[in-house]
């Protein structure tokens, strides 16, 4: 009976462009709406907060009406690496123009501690989510990368595995995580400040 009623959906576009487009608006407009903290400050997920939170909703929904809402994995799949791609390109670009300066001033202290808080961070969610908590492997790996709203970890991650469920487990986590690093600096330098 669910394959007849399948059957009927009506796909806008075979490779999925039109579904990706639509979640990509979505996504820009949910990330766009900001919620005012008082004292100036105001909270919004961003345009990637808002794509992951988009992806989920209009995933989960699968269609709308007749509508076929669903992207083929085959679009998806290189979607998501090049887009990986152009993250860690923009990001090189930005930085590398003050990299060398930076990294003179600092020296590899910088490095070490960047290291170093890194590390602490992430084996300690690991730990939690693994031993505390009882997750099998790369579902504590999955929520770990979300915790660190890191996407090139979960694409690693996911090319280790060969499995894409992870990225569930990420996307689990991921916009909590989100919200945690927008709002904790500001109540930070809020306090310290």
């Amino acid at each position: 009976m669910a394959g007849l009623k399948n059957a009927k959906l009506i796909t806008m576009d075979a490779p999925g462009v039109f579904v990706v487009c639509i979640t990509i608006a979505f996504g820009v407009m949910l990330g766009a709406i900001a919620i005012p903290l008082g004292n100036g400050l105001a909270f919004s997920l961003g345009n990637g907060g808002g794509a992951i939170i988009a992806g989920i909703v209009i995933s989960a929904i699968g269609k709308i009406g007749k509508i076929n809402f669903q992207a083929p994995k085959t679009t998806l799949v290189p979607m998501r690496d090049f887009g990986i791609s152009l993250f860690l390109l923009a990001n090189g670009a930005a930085a590398g123009p003050k990299f060398v300066s930076t990294l003179s001033q600092y020296g590899i202290t910088l490095f070490l501690v960047g290291v170093l808080m890194s590390a602490v961070a992430i084996l300690a969610a690991f730990v939690v989510s693994r031993y505390l908590f009882k997750m099998p492997l790369f579902a504590s790996l999955g929520a770990t990368t979300g915790a660190m709203t890191s996407a090139p970890a979960l694409n690693a991650l996911m090319l280790v595995s060969g499995n894409d469920k992870v990225a569930a487990f990420y996307a689990a986590c991921q916009p909590i995580a989100t919200v945690g690093l927008v709002i904790l600096p500001r109540i930070m330098v809020a306090l310290l400040h």
